[in-house]
């Protein structure tokens, strides 16, 4: 089988013997119907993103903060407004790639949200470093 469901622990664990986003590096879509299904599957929230053109999202989290990459992958610069949930409020969050910090209670954070509304250039990238 190309997919095997097991328990482990007291959740569930899924093994896919598949290349599963392998469509996405030639035809990019927001979701591909695999995605749905583990989103689904997982119980989990969705982030909250719009934007001009069809944007790559990746966040990586750690005990100390997180790291929210998004790629444009795109010959035009993408608008983009993103609203993520935080596991608690952050001490303070900076633009690695321009290098633009923003503190806590200043624009793009309310409470444990990280909120963005920014302009990503024609494939390029932006990483925001989030600390707790």
């Amino acid at each position: 089988p190309a997919a095997y469901e097991r328990a482990a622990g007291q959740g569930r664990a899924i093994i896919l013997g598949t290349l599963a986003g392998e469509r996405n590096a030639i035809d990019p879509v927001a979701m591909n119907p695999l995605g749905d299904l583990l989103v689904e599957w997982a119980g989990l929230d969705r982030p909250r993103l719009t934007s001009s053109a069809f944007v790559e999202l990746k966040r990586l989290a750690g005990p100390a903060g997180e790291l929210v990459l998004l790629f444009n992958h795109g010959s035009q610069a993408a608008r983009v407004e993103l609203d993520l949930s935080l596991a608690r409020p952050a001490k303070v969050i900076r633009d690695v790639v321009t290098g633009t910090t923003v503190a806590p209670g200043g624009a793009g954070l309310t409470g444990a949200f990280f909120r963005l509304d920014a302009e990503i250039p024609a494939e390029c990238a932006r990483v925001y470093r989030i600390d707790y």
